[in-house]
């Protein structure tokens, strides 16, 4: 028997589903990257309760209400960092529920994602029927893998292709930029590591922060789509 599958040309194509419309997909990798201590987890944790809420919005954009997995390897401890921010959109937003959040650490004999836990995190994710399964992050996931090297991010990458196609949830892997060098700007030079990182994912964005001196002081991020498979490129 041939361990390849033939697809059928005819049968009718499904629509896309959208977790955030236009920007993150349902059932595919997505990718999202920036520096250390731009942001992120104020920003996935915003998305993430924003899911929670009957007409969540997010960058503008309609948000699919459903269940969130965040499977937090960047900062465990009680869950400190991502209840800190949950607590802010809540006050912000009152009708997000937090039963709609499942929130999974590494317990101390744990290192990174190994086969086994990947196996138990999709029985959960179908237990609770997560729509958005939020992985913080790579490199702390898969500790033991050297992101330079294709072999050896394939097989994690290989896994969480799987994990989104068996659950149809989007699958947010939340990574790391190289450090800019001789002035460049964050995220020139793509995802830190292989180009597999990249290549896997239907859509991979850049997170960086706008110089203060151009925005008059504040606080800016700066989203920047870099990949996006299946729909035009936003601005």
């Amino acid at each position: 028997m041939m361990p390849l599958e033939r697809i059928d040309l005819e049968q009718t194509l499904l629509p896309l589903e959208w977790l955030v419309s236009g920007l993150i997909l349902q059932g595919y990798i997505n990718t999202i990257a920036s520096l250390p201590g731009e942001g992120k987890t104020a920003l996935l944790t915003g998305l993430a309760w924003q899911a929670s809420r009957m007409n969540g919005v997010f960058l503008e954009r309609r948000v699919a209400h459903g269940v969130t997995l965040y499977v937090d390897f960047d900062a465990p401890g009680n869950g400190r960092t991502v209840r800190y921010w949950l607590d802010k959109h809540q006050c912000s937003f009152e009708d997000g529920d937090l039963n709609k959040i499942v929130v999974l650490e590494p317990d101390v004999n744990t290192y990174g994602l190994a086969e086994g836990e990947l196996e138990q995190l999709t029985a959960v994710a179908k237990e609770v029927g997560a729509r958005l399964i939020l992985i913080d992050s790579f490199s702390s996931a898969f500790p033991s893998v050297d992101p330079i090297k294709l072999v050896q991010v394939q097989g994690p990458l290989w896994y969480l292709r799987r994990l989104a196609l068996e659950t149809e949830a989007a699958v947010v892997i939340v990574d790391h930029l190289p450090k800019p060098v001789s002035g460049e700007r964050a995220g020139v030079r793509g995802i830190i590591g292989s180009v597999a990182k990249s290549a896997h994912a239907r859509a991979v964005h850049i997170l960086s922060r706008v110089p203060p001196k151009e925005v008059e002081g504040r606080t800016v991020l700066r989203w920047d789509t870099t990949k996006m498979s299946y729909s035009a490129r936003p601005e």
